[in-house]
């Protein structure tokens, strides 16, 4: 306590002798003491609260990552050239593969399956392809993309080679914007939280 009525006093020192130094006329040379009071207590109290963001925002974080996954989703999509026509998968096991329900491929079916994802996993979003087995979508239906690894790899009968390498072609052209998104929502967000 004795030190902060000793802080206190030289404080009070400081204005009045700036008061006098204040009171003579102006020159190039005048000196100007300029006193800051901070309340600690206050501070570290804002500081904790913006620690506290991601708990105490968890849907608005979630809600931000949710919108930078979609604009890569969104970079990802138009790197992709559609089929088309329908792909018929047959899978008799005649050529040494697995036996199995024929599928038919609708035109358009990879570029619908690329998509925000949530794995559940606090407020984490993925981005890319969904899948029956990744994202639970309904299998085979016309944004499955459980085919789209094989596309990836440039295989022939999906889309003539046209789209192989679209995920690493279509992160980096979307990197640049989702980066900038992060950044934007996050500071609006951010802003916010404090000004509350």
């Amino acid at each position: 306590m004795g030190y902060y009525k000793k802080l206190s006093s030289e404080r009070q020192g400081r204005s009045s002798a700036a008061a006098k130094r204040l009171s003579k006329s102006t020159s190039t040379n005048a000196l100007v003491d300029v006193s800051i009071t901070v309340d600690i207590q206050a501070l570290v109290k804002e500081f904790e609260r913006v620690g506290n963001y991601k708990t105490l925002k968890k849907e608005k974080v979630k809600n931000v990552h949710k919108k930078v996954a979609e604009s890569g989703a969104r970079a990802m999509r138009k790197v992709i050239t559609d089929y088309p026509r329908t792909i018929k998968v047959r899978r008799s096991g005649r050529f040494g593969g697995k036996p199995g329900a024929d599928i038919d491929v609708a035109p358009g079916t990879l570029k619908r399956s690329i998509a925000a994802i949530d794995p559940g996993n606090g407020t984490n979003y993925w981005m890319g392809p969904r899948s029956s087995a990744v994202s639970g979508v309904t299998p085979l239906s016309k944004v499955d993309g459980w085919f789209a690894h094989i596309v990836d790899g440039g295989d022939q009968f999906f889309g003539a080679g046209k789209n192989k390498n679209f995920f690493s072609r279509g992160l980096a052209r979307g990197t640049k914007n989702m980066a900038a998104a992060l950044y934007r929502n996050h500071t609006k967000e951010l802003s916010k939280h404090i000004e509350r």
